[in-house]
Parts: structure tokens; sequence; C-alpha cells
């Protein structure tokens, strides 16, 4: 059965596996080639090749949001120091960030 190979990667984009398409003959002669695998072998080490690039994803996009606080997570934080340093005024909001005027 002869694969079109712009089909596959279409579908390998479409089902979102890009560790896979992104190095298709790479992997594919790796799992055919030097470790003489069984479909089902060859087809799990696809797989975890995408989920092992998939975890690495996450952790990197985990620390990037946790090193760097936006928005209401900057704000928040800035006035909890300065409730805790006595100085409780949001000057977004014009007034003391517990309720009270400035």
């Amino acid at each position: 059965m002869a694969v079109d190979h712009d089909v596959l990667v279409e579908h390998l984009t479409r089902l979102q596996l890009t560790c896979i398409r992104d190095q298709l003959d790479r992997l594919l002669d790796q799992a055919a080639g030097e470790k003489q695998l069984t479909l089902r072998e060859a087809v799990a080490f696809l797989v975890g090749r995408e989920v092992s690039r998939k975890n690495e994803r996450w952790l990197e996009m985990a620390m990037k949001i946790a090193h760097s606080p936006t928005g209401a997570r900057t704000r928040r934080l800035r006035l909890q120091g300065a409730a805790e340093r006595g100085q409780a005024s949001d000057p977004g909001l014009g007034r003391g960030a517990l309720g009270g005027a400035r």
C-alpha cells in the first residue's frame, strides 16, 4: 500500500502529533532499521517519543508561567506586599486597597 508523505504529514498535524511529524523520517528509520521492531513496537516507540516531547513542552511552559507573574497575580502580590508594609493603597483604584480612602 503506497502512502502519500504529504497526506501523512497533514494527518499528524491534524492530530497534533508534532514531534512525530517534525522528525518523521528519522524516527521511522530508527524504528524500522536499527531496532528491527514489530509494527506494535514501532507505534509504541513513536507514541512514546510524542508523549515525552509533550511532557517536556508542558514542563517548559509551567516553568515560564511559574517564573513570570503577570496581570492580576502581579497586582495581588504588589498589594499584598504594600499591605504588609502598611502602604495599603492601590493606585489603579484610586482608593486604599483595604477599602479606606487615601
